[in-house]
């Protein structure tokens, strides 16, 4: 993610919904960690690429490093929570598909 630039233009996206809130930097690792935990999954990728973001320079907007830690570690939390199973759901209201015929024991047969 952060080789591609993804978590980068994540984070911008963050930056640009939220950012402009008092403490937006917080909300913006919050979002972009939401958002990461929800294409990835994992807490330690996640928590990977937004570390990897906080520590370079952001344009002048630096957090401390205690109060980064701390949100990457919060954020990180997140990725357990938000799982496939939720993207399927959003992917099924999206689609105007049943929730409840998409997960099925007979939706999952050959």
């Amino acid at each position: 993610m952060n080789k591609g630039g993804l978590a980068r233009r994540i984070v911008n996206v963050a930056l640009v919904a939220v950012g402009h809130l008092r403490g937006g930097l917080g909300y913006v690792t919050i979002l972009a960690s939401c958002i990461l935990a929800s294409l990835s999954g994992s807490a330690a990728a996640d928590a990977a690429a937004l570390a990897a973001l906080l520590g370079a320079d952001d344009g002048g907007r630096r957090h401390k490093k205690s109060y980064a830690v701390g949100l990457v570690a919060a954020g990180g939390i997140i990725a357990p929570v938000i799982s496939a199973q939720h993207r399927l759901c959003h992917l099924c209201v999206a689609a105007g598909v049943s929730i409840s015929k998409r997960f099925s024991p007979e939706s999952f047969r050959a």
